[in-house]
């Protein structure tokens, strides 16, 4: 099972993220939502999954949507 993974896929057909937020959504605090959350939701999954060896990646586009991948290894 060495070097084995498991992928996890999410995919909706939303809003999108801009391409000057997409950098910044890992960061704690960072919201585009005004009003609603913390900010602190992706960054504490990021820190989670990369303390267990994996990667976290997203790949968006504006009034398409967002797809979040997500790597750990078994």
């Amino acid at each position: 099972m060495e070097n084995e993974h498991l992928l996890i896929s999410f995919t909706d057909n939303g809003n999108g993220i801009a391409d000057k937020d997409l950098a910044k959504i890992f960061e704690p605090f960072f919201s585009t939502k005004k009003g609603t959350g913390s900010g602190l939701g992706l960054w504490i999954c990021y820190n989670i999954i990369t303390e267990h060896g994996g990667r976290i990646g997203v790949k968006s586009k504006l009034n398409v949507g967002t797809t979040i991948q997500i790597t750990l290894p078994f």
